[in-house]
């Protein structure tokens, strides 16, 4: 068999990942024995590969690197978790309640999408002619909830405890109230 062991690192371009840069090693490793053998014990492959591969410090930096960075996020994660300071976690962001209350100030103006003429717009794309637009359809809208709203009230206002408005209104009738109603906003 192959002395394993004794194989030095492949020259592999140290920018590919660990798992691709092992692979490799593996590969020429498990070609070199089997061609020159026929056979190879897969132990030895993987004592070779840990010495070859700890041997070589830009492989070794790599993993460590993100071993690192996982462990130090798993522990920020924890901290937000279970830390009783007031911390928000928000993917991989933590803010303070505060600073969470100010994005939340912020965003709805940021998100806000507004009906102007024939088409929806952010808030912050429109120019003073879409803001006009806008305006126009919120305050026809709130003269249509406004109108609604006196209606229901006149309505309720005129049935006594268990009276149903079909009781004692016909569609005409609510359809007059609510015409009488609309001519008062627009007055």
């Amino acid at each position: 068999m192959v002395a394993i062991k004794e194989a030095p690192m492949v020259s592999v371009d140290p920018e590919l990942s660990a798992r691709v840069r092992i692979r490799r090693w593996v590969r020429t490793q498990m070609d070199t024995a089997l061609n020159n053998d026929g056979e190879v014990r897969l132990p030895e492959i993987a004592s070779g590969a840990a010495t070859a591969m700890l041997s070589d410090t830009s492989f070794v930096a790599g993993p460590i690197t993100d071993l690192v960075r996982l462990m130090a996020y798993e522990e920020a994660s924890r901290y937000v978790q279970t830390t009783h300071r007031g911390v928000i976690g928000m993917g991989d962001e933590a803010v303070t309640k505060e600073a969470f209350a100010e994005r939340v100030k912020q965003s709805s103006f940021v998100n806000w999408v507004e009906h102007s003429g024939d088409r929806n717009l952010r808030l912050m794309d429109m120019d003073a002619d879409d803001c006009k637009a806008a305006a126009d359809v919120r305050f026809q809208r709130a003269r249509t909830e406004t109108a609604r709203g006196r209606l229901l009230m006149a309505l309720a206002k005129s049935l006594k405890d268990g009276e149903r408005v079909g009781d004692k209104f016909t569609p005409e009738e609510i359809a007059s109230q609510y015409a009488a109603i609309v001519a008062k906003l627009k007055a």
